[in-house]
């Protein structure tokens, strides 16, 4: 079974492996002060962990499963289950996405992302908390609506995490892995 404590040693072990990679490999090498960026991101990344750890997780816990559920209703396989799954919430990721950039109201909260003042991996993790609130709570909908299972959405945010992560590193690839991570 996958746990949220798995997720949080998967992503915050790549995040360390990703920004070793860009101490050793960097695409901009000429950044000073490298390590008070990635500490004022850790910070924000801290802050905003506590919060939605004590104000958002039950709310996800408590939707995520619910009897009533569109899953809990249809008969799918698990695999069927699972692809569903990650596919409705990077839609709604992305639909999310569009409307942080989009509408000003919410471009107030997400444009302390890209406020940042050099992008390495840490970026990936500064977002404003009342971004998280609305994405997450957003998200809950969804987890009620389908009747998701807490242990895809696990897996699922593991892997838009790193993903997040490796988007928003400073480290210097081919141009031939290059053109493979754009297509994916």
């Amino acid at each position: 079974m996958f746990t949220t404590l798995d997720k949080n040693i998967i992503t915050i072990s790549a995040l360390i492996i990703l920004y070793t990679l860009e101490c050793i490999f960097p695409y901009f090498d000429n950044w000073t002060g490298k390590i008070k960026h990635a500490l004022r991101n850790a910070g924000i990344a801290i802050f905003n962990a506590v919060i939605i750890n004590i104000l958002l997780i039950p709310v996800i816990v408590l939707s995520a499963n619910t009897p009533w559920g569109l899953f809990n209703q249809i008969n799918i396989s698990l695999t069927t289950e699972i692809i569903l799954t990650i596919l409705l919430i990077d839609a709604l990721t992305y639909v999310l996405h569009v409307i942080y950039h989009r509408v000003p109201f919410f471009w107030n909260f997400h444009r302390m992302h890209h406020s940042d003042n050099a992008m390495d991996v840490t970026s990936g993790s500064r977002f404003h908390i009342g971004e998280h609130v609305i994405s997450l709570l957003t998200r809950s909908v969804l987890y009620a609506t389908f009747a998701m299972k807490l242990e895809i959405i696990l897996i699922y945010e593991t892997i838009f995490i790193i993903s997040v992560f490796f988007h928003h590193s400073n480290i210097t690839i081919s141009e031939p892995v290059d053109k493979i991570f754009r297509i994916l």
